[in-house]
């Protein structure tokens, strides 16, 4: 049996009152937020060196959180957990000063689980609720890859993202295409008009992958996507909002380095849920993270499931100091949203004949990666700034 604990947080004065409620009863408390500061900036330093943390002081760390969120209803919660298959703790906050704040790390030194990564339980953000209905969705989950890689990000020294390297990191969600339980489409081109066109086919999950920041200075988050000249052109949150929420699927995955702040924009308008990335996340380990969430959730686990045992999954992998396992953040204004039909019957794609693999068959590279920003390197010289002509060189058969 599922039990859902919510958490109602509201500030009073300097402190916040925590209402906690389930079908186990009701309890109250009260807390005030000490500065984590010193903490929080150790996280990032970790980040920044691409290290990972101390395990104890992840799990101080942890203790302390949970000691603060629960204090007053640690026992409600206790009672739910000893008494339920698995509970659901919903986290209903809209104060900026708690949204900034991992509570996923949150670790029950009573119980020893960390609270954002166990089997038995699941940690929900939410700021808004909806009363709206949801279908379920037979085979295949529609979901839209978009890769943003504008060709000066790389001059600028930021991140850019290979599509050939996407494309072999979502092979494992591949597989399941090929059993006929998702259908996989990428978008490569990231401009406002071929984002708009695709999403106008209808999808359950949009997966953005790509740049993104957070500017301190005006307090907003920024996905990078592409102008008309393939350059970086930066959406803050209404604006990532207007463009995804046309034609809204029910999950906004944002694979981005600090791109949680654009979920309250997202969820003002029709997206009734989105996981976004608190911190700088490796793409390697956000890309574990979410296809065991995909395999997850086609084998019908609720969303909220899906994400903890992901995360439990690379935290396990990863080990506790790595960062990536509590980066991701997942917000819904519904418990009832991408809830998968799984008596439905999987729709096999058709089967496209074989062709050589030059990379595989011919030249035996199985990891060939890059050749995009060199044939973008060339297409701009070619087509945007009107040469004539271009010599490429290299070793016969693959230059």
């Amino acid at each position: 049996m599922d039990t859902i604990l919510e958490l109602d947080i509201t500030r009073e004065g300097t402190g916040y009152n925590v209402k906690a409620r389930s079908t186990h009863g009701e309890r109250s408390g009260f807390f005030e937020l000490p500065p984590l500061n010193s903490k929080m900036s150790e996280i990032l330093e970790c980040i920044d060196k691409v290290k990972l943390l101390d395990e104890k002081f992840v799990k101080e760390f942890g203790t302390e959180l949970f000691q603060i969120l629960f204090s007053g209803v640690k026992d409600l919660l206790h009672q739910c957990l000893d008494e339920s298959d698995h509970v659901n703790i919903i986290l209903n906050m809209k104060d900026p000063s708690l949204n900034v704040v991992p509570w996923e790390l949150s670790y029950d030194p009573e119980y020893k689980i960390y609270l954002g990564a166990n089997p038995q339980c699941s940690l929900l953000r939410r700021d808004q609720k909806s009363t709206q209905q949801f279908n379920t969705i037979d085979y295949p989950l529609k979901v839209l890859v978009i890769i943003s890689s504008p060709l000066d990000l790389d001059e600028r020294g930021e991140y850019q993202p290979d599509p050939d390297e996407i494309f072999k990191l979502m092979n494992p969600v591949k597989l399941l295409e090929n059993k006929g339980m998702v259908q996989l489409d990428f978008l490569e081109r990231a401009s406002v008009d071929r984002i708009q066109d695709k999403l106008k086919e209808g999808y359950d999950i949009l997966h953005f992958v790509g740049h993104g920041f957070y500017d301190e200075k005006t307090g907003n988050g920024y996905i990078t996507i592409e102008d008309s000249s393939r350059n970086a052109k930066n959406l803050e949150g209404p604006q990532v909002a207007h463009l995804f929420g046309v034609n809204p699927p029910q999950l906004v995955i944002l694979t981005a380095c600090e791109s949680s702040p654009l979920i309250p924009s997202l969820l003002s308008r029709k997206i009734p849920a989105v996981l976004a990335m608190q911190y700088t996340v490796l793409v390697s380990v956000a890309h574990q993270f979410v296809e065991r969430f995909y395999s997850l959730l086609v084998k019908g686990d609720s969303v909220l499931q899906a994400v903890s045992d992901a995360r439990s999954a690379v935290l396990l992998n990863e080990g506790v100091g790595c960062t990536g396992w509590f980066t991701p953040v997942l917000y819904a204004k519904s418990l009832d949203v991408l809830k998968i039909n799984t008596e439905s019957v999987p729709v096999i794609p058709e089967k496209v004949p074989e062709q050589v693999n030059i990379d595989i068959d011919l030249i035996g590279v199985e990891t060939f990666v890059g050749r995009r920003k060199d044939l973008w390197s060339i297409e701009k010289a070619l087509l945007e700034d009107n040469l004539k002509m271009a010599i490429i060189k290299g070793i016969g058969g693959i230059g």
